[in-house]
């Protein structure tokens, strides 16, 4: 309970998601996770916290206007050359983990 309470003193809230398989096979061939950590809660944990923290990117440095629009380029899909050299999204690099969700 005290831990509960000093996150929430922080502003963290934790949030258990459901993760079926074929969403995690989705993950590797997206580039958001590897192979070998689709086993690891904490490499899942990263990748989709990447997703959603390089989501909210795009649109807290996008208008209004242009996410309303039918040709806004921020809205293409992720493409290979948006990857580094080691398959991550480029936002995953800034992800850090600050603890094991309850």
């Amino acid at each position: 309970m005290r831990l509960y309470r000093k996150r929430r003193r922080e502003g963290m809230r934790y949030v258990r998601i459901p993760l079926h398989v074929t969403k995690i096979d989705d993950l590797v061939r997206l580039g958001f996770l590897r192979g070998e950590q689709c086993q690891d809660p904490e490499a899942l944990q990263m990748a989709v916290l990447g997703i959603i923290y390089g989501v909210l990117d795009i649109f807290a440095f996008t208008s209004p206007r242009a996410i309303s629009s039918s040709t806004n380029a921020s809205r293409r899909p992720i493409s290979s050359s948006d990857r580094t050299l080691t398959g991550s999204p480029p936002w995953l690099a800034s992800v850090t983990v600050t603890g094991r969700a309850a």
